[in-house]
């Protein structure tokens, strides 16, 4: 049976969470050439509202607590703290999208948050980049996370006018 999301005042109760085997090992594979984060790419014909944007994302966001968690190296295997304050960062570089990914940060799961976006757009045209932290986040719930995003997006921006993107 299907349940709602949790509320946010609900996520704290989940917090501390134990680190399971499975997260460790990701941690442990993490400090090599190949960090445990992987990227969404979604491109777009039109260009985004920053500020709106940037509110969508936090709103979203915060309704996917491991997003903004950290990992604290408590014994015994550490453990996941909240960490409500962290707000997700949206960089926005302006130039045409092309194939290449821009450079994106390295997401550190001991200082969060474990998501970033860059928008890549020349007013056109825009790339939305997701980078998440593996530890955090599959690729399925990636996928909420992402939906979430552009349902807030919409719902603030369709009192202002017609949808216009195209996906």
């Amino acid at each position: 049976r299907c349940q709602q999301r949790p509320q946010q005042s609900e996520c704290a109760d989940l917090f501390p969470l134990s680190v399971e085997p499975f997260e460790r090992f990701m941690l442990l594979a993490d400090q090599g050439p190949h960090p445990m984060q992987f990227v969404c790419r979604l491109r777009f014909e039109g260009t985004f509202e920053r500020a709106t944007l940037t509110a969508a994302t936090a709103q979203a966001v915060s309704r996917h607590p491991m997003l903004m968690a950290s990992v604290c190296d408590r014994p015994p295997g550490g453990e996941w703290i909240r960490r409500p304050e962290q707000q997700p960062t949206v960089d926005w570089i302006d130039a045409a999208p092309c194939e290449e990914y821009p450079r994106l940060p390295l997401l550190d799961v001991h200082q969060g948050p474990n998501v970033h976006l860059t928008v890549v757009t020349d007013g056109q045209r825009s790339d939305l980049i997701f980078l998440f932290h593996h530890a955090a986040v599959d690729g399925l719930g990636a996928f909420d996370v992402i939906a979430d995003v552009l349902i807030a997006y919409s719902n603030a921006t369709s009192l202002q006018g017609p949808t216009r993107f195209k996906v």
